[in-house]
């Protein structure tokens, strides 16, 4: 059976976009961040189009991805 996008319902994305989250979480506790911004910004594409800008679910992932951003920065002054 094949998923047709057209019936995803909000909810569906807002899981879709917490499991992009969680992935993006993991890569950073294994300290690869490029790869956890990245599924970070696919979770935040997603519920930009869903929700309003100032949900906590969004503002939570602009949050994640500062710390993220400030941890890859560091690493990179170190080497």
């Amino acid at each position: 059976m094949q998923l047709d996008i057209d019936e995803l319902r909000l909810t569906d994305f807002v899981d879709i976009a917490t499991s992009y989250t969680n992935i993006g979480f993991v890569y950073a506790n294994m300290h690869l961040f490029s790869q956890s911004l990245i599924n970070l910004e696919k979770a935040l594409d997603i519920l930009l189009k869903q929700l309003p800008v100032n949900h906590p679910d969004i503002e939570h992932i602009y949050f994640l991805r500062g710390h993220i951003k400030r941890a890859f920065e560091s690493i990179s002054y170190d080497t």
